[in-house]
């Protein structure tokens, strides 16, 4: 879970979620680009407390693991290699 106001890449929350933990962030800064909708809460404190209670109370309204494959590096060596002519 994210509540910062100040966030460029969110690397921390990116690694728990490589790891397999539901990232719950702020529609704000950075994490738009990054977490489908399901995955943001609209910034908050009381957006925050409904979407955890929410999750909490009915597992049944959580997302499933997020996919992190576009962040991985197979998904970027192709695109970097051809930057560099290698």
């Amino acid at each position: 879970m994210s509540t910062t106001w100040h966030e460029f890449q969110g690397l921390a929350i990116m690694e728990a979620a490589q790891r397999g933990v539901l990232p719950l962030v702020p529609d704000r800064l950075c994490f738009p680009e990054l977490y489908p909708p399901e995955y943001r809460y609209d910034g908050s404190v009381e957006g925050l407390k409904h979407r955890l209670q929410t999750w909490l109370t009915d597992p049944a309204t959580r997302p499933s693991s997020l996919s992190t494959e576009r962040w991985e590096w197979p998904q970027w060596q192709a695109p970097y290699q051809a930057l560099l002519g290698v």
